[in-house]
């Protein structure tokens, strides 16, 4: 990737750049540049997005055919699956509407037909609604009766601060998960979020034809922030970053900068919203107001912390298996007692934790045969990067320490002094 085709890229994506201030810049492009942005543009999973814009820019007839189809295939790809995921929406929607259930549509599944300018632009993997945590228990009755089912174990009444939502309700004939979310954030994460806020300032939408409700402006852009970010170490990339640029760019004229900035200080995630927010501007220059990143710049914004961050957006997702904190922590560890008890920690896990891996009530006596398979099963997915790591292999502590450096990017973001 050059950077020269990054810019070009992320000037077509760029959501206030029109017709006239782009087609000049573009006509003159030939095969091997445009094959170029495409792949760029794969790489980052932009392609829906991509077509979209062009269309809407007028560029379409200065591609070449093969590349044009290229898009188009995969944009309408898209747009259907789309609109099969809306559909389904439409009747859980309408369900939770009857029960008397208030609703919220969350990432996607609001953006999609609120945002975005068509469909068949974002893509979207489930159906994320968010509801109070006492509707939970209502909610799935009234689900059940369109043969939604839980994916695995789950009890409302236990403690849960390690998940945010019911583990993915599904039907027996339908390809596309549900998340009811009662929360944006799990509990036991050094964010302090707000869910009574969220619904106080919640906004009335349509969603599928259905009336329901959305995030406000100022708590969906933190939303997708924290997404991004913090839950996703960056690696969405720019694909998530759109989504925050085009948030931003549609709601220019309601969305209240200090709200947000309140709001991110009273979560503690001041930080990290900046962090979000500077890389925003950075790639679709002229999004947010100067004056708003120079009042929420921390004190000990250095480098390094910009640098990883970009290093991290512009990386992608990685391939193979994932250094994790916890193979991290077992390759800087020197004592083989020590190293013992991080990896019994990784099997004996709480209760309830295991009894959603495996699908078992946390009460049956078969629990504790789920602690034979969780070995078995770190074993096999994990086995040959921990023996490299015992091995001292260079390629392994190369990834070890550019995970360490996330780590440390992280624990910056999650500092709550300003």
């Amino acid at each position: 990737m050059t950077q020269a085709s990054l810019t070009k890229l992320c000037l077509l994506l760029h959501p206030s750049i029109g017709k006239t201030d782009i087609k000049t810049l573009f006509q003159d492009l030939n095969k091997i540049d445009w094959e170029g942005l495409v792949n760029l543009a794969g790489q980052y999973n932009l392609i829906p997005i991509l077509y979209g814009r062009l269309k809407t820019l007028d560029i379409l007839p200065f591609i070449p055919e093969p590349l044009t189809e290229h898009l188009r295939a995969a944009y309408l790809a898209n747009a259907t699956r789309n609109m099969l995921l809306l559909h389904e929406a439409g009747f859980i929607f309408t369900a939770l509407k009857n029960a008397g259930i208030p609703a919220v549509g969350l990432k996607g599944l609001f953006l999609l037909e609120n945002v975005y300018a068509d469909i068949g632009m974002r893509q979207m993997s489930d159906l994320d609604i968010m509801l109070h945590k006492t509707h939970i228990p209502q909610a799935l009755n009234a689900l059940e009766t369109l043969g939604y089912q839980p994916t695995t174990y789950f009890d409302i009444r236990n403690e849960n601060v390690d998940i945010k939502h019911v583990p993915p309700l599904i039907k027996p004939e339908g390809p596309y998960y549900l998340e009811l979310h009662w929360t944006i954030l799990e509990e036991n994460e050094p964010f302090t979020i707000n869910t009574h806020g969220l619904w106080d300032r919640a906004m009335p939408a349509i969603i599928a034809d259905v009336d329901t409700l959305a995030l406000s402006p100022e708590d969906l852009v933190m939303h997708l922030c924290l997404h991004l970010t913090y839950q996703h170490h960056l690696k969405l990339g720019l694909r998530g970053l759109y989504d925050i640029a085009l948030v931003i760019d549609h709601y220019e004229k309601q969305l209240n900068w200090e709200k947000l900035i309140q709001i991110g200080q009273e979560w503690g995630a001041a930080r990290l919203t900046w962090l979000t927010l500077i890389l925003v501007e950075e790639i679709f220059k002229g999004i947010i107001p100067p004056n708003v990143l120079d009042q929420m710049e921390p004190r000990d914004a250095q480098s390094w912390v910009l640098n990883t961050a970009r290093l991290q957006l512009l990386a992608g997702m990685p391939s193979g298996t994932p250094i994790t904190p916890d193979i991290v922590n077992l390759a800087t560890e020197k004592g083989l007692l020590t190293r013992l008890k991080l990896i019994l920690s990784r099997i004996f896990l709480p209760k309830t934790t295991l009894a959603r891996i495996y699908n078992i009530s946390p009460t049956s006596y078969r629990i504790y045969g789920c602690y034979f398979q969780r070995f078995w099963g770190l074993l096999r997915g994990y086995a040959p990067t921990i023996k490299r790591v015992f091995q001292a292999d260079d390629k392994v502590f190369e990834d070890v320490k550019n995970e360490q450096t996330s780590q440390q990017l992280k624990t910056w973001m999650t500092n709550n002094q300003s």
